[in-house]
């Protein structure tokens, strides 16, 4: 209880938050070169630069890669030491689920690297039920190409996803609604993966409705991810949540997806329930979500846990947040123990103390989260990389109202790595650079971590035409790493080129061309995308 009483105090007494909590992100080796390896998850929110990606041999734990580039379903990197990796073979790592630290990112204009995959995975957004053209049913459909061939090697891959996502009705007048986000995705020659099983290629993001009964009332059936739950991912099943005043009282019942292939899976039963408190002032909000979640496989205990959630902007241009995962449940000599331990703990502050300067700073420290069924084969290893400590700054800065610059600075540590993990990067652009009316982002980083140091510059220029219905994007960068533990180095030159057509309010065709010029010769990467909303 003394614990307990701790954290809670912690909780409201740092006002700091960015929507970070502590997952371990799942994916598979989608592609191996012969400078690097690529890695697709179902989305890379919180991946950052930096970061290990592991694989599982037996009981031990091996890292594979380090993250050095990374879009919004893959991340890619040069492999490690003589650890060998095979297409398709299972992944994972641990990030931070930091969705505002995202926006922030965006609102600072940065340089953003991309690599294979250039479409948003996010599903299509609601509509507002104030818009003049509201329609029942509102989505979008798209099918993409994704190819890449080397000189180097004989290799060449195709792959084509198929994506769709819709809602309908949910407006204040609606008692039924839905929502779906389903994408299909295969290699060409390889169909007998997706015989093998369809949920190789097929995943289910969202496919959920939703009850209205009253205006305080509101039932999901199906799969969804519950905002005020985001940290545990989609929930199979029923969730139920009754808003009276300043207060939302919610409970859960239902599955977790299943971890391999994200298919149902009955054995990974879950439950839980939430209260939350949402007041509105003359000045500004607060938010607060205390949750309780029991997870379990094949019936037995896979994780017990408390979470909690605080934010609040009651100060002028102070936006804050804070974050904590209480486990309630342990294994220890093969018994169960109901023990509290810290999972996580994570601060974060957005300030802005004049129009033009805006300063964001986080902290976190975690624990790998442990599911005792789930990861019984290798749990010794997990228990002793338990915990892992990160700092991170940011300074933005617009000296003039077509010019900004900023500053970033981040330092990541856990327990046996050799050497922190810390990045430099700065970055200084023009929303209109003078005579070519473009927007242009110079940027420079360094990066050292335990196995690599890098240096990364780049410049991407931006220009729309006939009136904006294309939009370009010219991104050259020059990328240096060199690998401390095995005396090799890496240099490469790399150019991307893409445009968006917007051919007409509902339909647009994208065209994407990435080249990797090394000394061993070019590794060719092409995107083809077209989508059309309904």
């Amino acid at each position: 209880m003394r614990i307990l009483f701790s954290i809670i105090s912690i909780f409201f007494l740092f006002t700091s938050i960015s929507g970070q909590n502590r997952i371990r992100r799942e994916g598979r080796v989608s592609y191996i070169s012969s400078a690097r390896i690529y890695a697709k998850f179902n989305s890379t929110d919180g991946i950052q630069k930096g970061d290990t990606v592991w694989s599982m041999s037996g009981a031990n734990k091996k890292a594979l890669f380090i993250v050095d580039a990374f879009s919004s379903i893959s991340c890619m990197g040069a492999p490690l030491n003589s650890v060998k990796a095979s297409v398709d073979q299972n992944i994972f790592l641990f990030i931070d689920n930091n969705t505002k630290e995202r926006s922030e990112t965006i609102e600072s204009k940065p340089d953003t690297d991309t690599i294979i995959e250039k479409e948003d995975t996010e599903p299509q957004k609601k509509p507002d039920s104030n818009d003049e053209n509201k329609d029942v049913l509102k989505g979008k459909i798209s099918l993409s190409s994704y190819s890449s061939f080397s000189d180097v090697t004989n290799n060449s891959t195709q792959r084509f996803r198929y994506r769709i996502s819709a809602s309908a009705g949910d407006t204040k007048e609606d008692i039924l609604s839905g929502e779906t986000y389903i994408a299909f995705t295969h290699k060409a020659g390889e169909w007998q993966d997706v015989n093998d099983n369809i949920f190789n290629a097929l995943k289910i993001y969202s496919l959920a409705a939703k009850i209205r009964p009253s205006d305080s009332w509101n039932i999901w059936l199906g799969r969804k991810i519950n905002h005020n739950l985001s940290g545990i991912g989609a929930i199979d099943g029923l969730q139920i949540q009754n808003t009276t005043g300043d207060f939302i009282f919610g409970a859960v019942s239902g599955f977790r997806p299943d971890y391999s292939d994200y298919s149902f899976n009955a054995d990974l039963f879950e439950s839980g329930a939430y209260v939350g408190y949402n007041r509105d002032f003359n000045q500004g909000n607060i938010r607060n979500t205390v949750a309780f979640m029991e997870q379990r496989n094949n019936g037995n205990t896979d994780r017990r846990f408390l979470y909690f959630q605080h934010s609040n902007n009651l100060l002028k241009n102070v936006y804050a947040y804070a974050s904590c995962e209480l486990d309630l449940y342990s294994m220890k000599n093969d018994q169960p123990t109901n023990e509290a331990s810290l999972t996580s703990l994570y601060l974060s502050l957005r300030f802005r103390p004049f129009k033009k300067l805006s300063i964001y700073t986080s902290y976190d420290a975690r624990k790998n989260i442990i599911y005792y069924e789930t990861f019984k084969n290798y749990l010794d290893r997990l228990l002793e990389d338990a915990m892992r400590q990160g700092f991170q700054t940011r300074v933005n800065y617009r000296p003039g109202n077509s010019m900004y610059t900023g500053l970033s600075y981040s330092y990541r540590k856990k327990n046996g790595d050799d050497k922190p993990m810390q990045n430099i990067r700065g970055y200084y652009g023009f929303t209109k650079f003078p005579w070519i009316n473009a927007s242009v982002n110079f940027s420079a980083s360094y990066l050292q971590t335990a196995y690599l140091n890098g240096k990364i510059g780049g410049v991407r220029i931006s220009k729309s035409f006939f009136k904006n219905k294309i939009y370009s994007n010219l991104n050259l960068r020059y990328v240096e790493y060199d690998y401390p533990l095995t005396d090799q180095n890496m240099t490469q030159y790399i150019g991307q080129i893409d445009a968006n057509w917007r051919i007409n309010k509902k339909l647009s065709f994208s065209l994407s061309y990435e080249g990797d010029f090394e000394k061993k010769g070019i590794y060719h990467l092409f995107f083809i995308n077209i989508a059309q909303r309904f």
